[in-house]
């Protein structure tokens, strides 16, 4: 799967989730968001450009395999490979 990633800055928050609620948009939920990197102590993922996360949310674990970023000129595209896990403290203890 392929990671698309678009950040806006200095927006009216109000008026910008207005408008998501007028196009038919709705919260789903909200919680505390779990993640931790891993990378070899030389950072050996981090000088090719790619990461390795763990994240816990709404009681999902996945750990996913993020590559490296894709040319573009102004949004932020990777390859993603994601992989559900039991928990997340098992899953770091692996």
């Amino acid at each position: 799967m392929k990671e698309i990633e678009l950040k806006v800055l200095e927006i009216d928050a109000v008026v910008e989730l207005k408008k998501l609620r007028k196009a038919g948009f709705k919260k789903i939920g909200e919680g505390v968001i779990l993640e931790k990197y891993f990378d070899t102590p030389k950072g050996s993922l981090k000088k090719k450009g790619v990461s390795l996360r763990l994240r816990g949310i709404h009681g999902r674990v996945e750990l996913t395999f993020k590559g490296k970023k894709e040319k573009h000129p102004f949004l932020k595209l990777k390859e993603e490979n994601t992989l559900l896990v039991d928990s997340f403290e098992g899953a770091e203890q692996f």
